[in-house]
């Protein structure tokens, strides 16, 4: 099986990276000298906008296996999934990510999520009054010019096959492998819609795809794939 690691840096140092092979690095921010291919990209839409990117660009020429990344993933191991240590976060990529389980579709390095918990309170947000800067915690506002629950209708669930109100699954950081049947799944279009909706450089839709790459990508559970009705082939 053929893999690919496929990164989005902004000022990171990605020195690890030269210890593996077939990597490509999006590069949003100042330039990087590697012997890995790297394509400079807007900095726009964080790690999602990488990963739309990559699939349209490649829709026709995906690797059997591609491994999503950001520049730095060290420190997210660390608060994730509480490994300490960077031998330890590389054994991780290396048994988890670009090997995975061999009738998966993607990675089981995903988390238990309520969905619900999290987005219910912009229930009560005035439509009229977006976009609005939406504050994600005492210190962070991003542009969200749409709500979560229209945004979930639009690109993941339209026809409401999801109970986002039990527990869902999130793939922390946009960190996650998916095999290429998974992402042929969907048309070339649908990611081209998707990748459109990133305008700036954080916008809410980045922490929105967090919670949702696995219905992204019509893989419900880990054996499986659905129709969700958003862009099936």
């Amino acid at each position: 099986m053929k893999s690919r690691i496929v990164v989005a840096r902004y000022n990171e140092d990605i020195e690890w990276l030269n210890n593996y092979d077939n990597v490509t690095i999006y590069n949003k921010g100042e330039k990087v000298q590697t012997k890995h291919e790297v394509i400079e990209l807007p900095n726009i839409g964080r790690e999602a906008h990488t990963i739309f990117h990559h699939i349209c660009k490649n829709y026709d020429n995906l690797d059997d296996l591609t491994v999503f990344l950001p520049g730095n993933p060290f420190d997210h191991f660390k608060h994730r999934y509480h490994i300490e240590n960077q031998m330890m976060a590389e054994y991780f990529i290396r048994t988890q990510l670009l090997q995975i389980p061999k009738d998966f579709y993607m990675s089981n390095n995903y988390t238990p999520f309520h969905l619900g918990e999290v987005f219910d309170g912009m229930l009560s947000i005035d439509k009229s009054t977006l976009p609005i800067d939406y504050p994600l915690s005492d210190t962070i506002s991003v542009k969200m010019k749409i709500t979560w629950h229209d945004w979930w209708k639009t690109y993941i669930d339209p026809n409401e096959l999801i109970d986002y109100k039990k527990w869902t699954r999130i793939f922390w950081h946009s960190m996650f492998s998916i095999k290429k049947e998974a992402i042929l799944s969907n048309s070339k279009d649908y990611y081209k819609r998707c990748l459109e909706s990133f305008d700036d450089v954080y916008t809410i839709e980045v922490n929105y795809f967090e919670s949702a790459w696995s219905y992204v990508f019509n893989n419900i559970d880990d054996l499986t794939l659905v129709d969700l009705g958003h862009s099936i082939k």
